[in-house]
């Protein structure tokens, strides 16, 4: 057997590996709940199909001139923009629902929160600012 499409191969392995984590960690537990018994078997059949995808000729060309595709390529930059749009506005929600409920209640919990949340937010921030010079810098 040969292997046509590595990417999808390794998720695959990636998904199986999961499921079987999530199954055995189940059964040492002795917990396993229909919740459990549902995601393992999303976990498989999506392992299953990019697996079976990754070793047939036709199915891995097929995802590569898919991947390649312009329009699909156009949606997944403004989805993943908008998401980092929206991650950063409900962080600074957060944050801010944090300071307030420092305010009324006095409990140092929202402190650690709020450093957490202020944290990722920063990074966030950084993150777009240092992308937008570098990208400036490329055109």
């Amino acid at each position: 057997m040969k292997i046509y499409h590595k990417r999808n191969f390794a998720e695959g392995i990636f998904m199986l590996g999961l499921g079987a984590l999530n199954l055995l960690m189940g059964f040492i537990r002795q917990d396993i709940t229909a919740k459990d018994g549902f995601l393992c078997a999303a976990l498989f059949l999506f392992a299953g199909a990019l697996l079976v995808r990754s070793l047939s000729r036709e199915a891995s060309r097929q995802d590569r001139i898919e991947a390649m595709d312009e329009r699909n390529q156009l949606v997944k930059l403004n989805a993943e923009s908008r998401a980092l749009a929206v991650s950063q506005s409900v962080s600074f929600v957060l944050i801010v629902g944090c300071l307030i409920a420092y305010a009324v209640t006095g409990s140092r919990d929202f402190i650690g929160i709020f450093v957490g949340l202020g944290v990722a937010w920063g990074v966030s921030m950084l993150a777009e600012v240092a992308a937008f010079f570098y990208y400036d810098s490329k055109l």
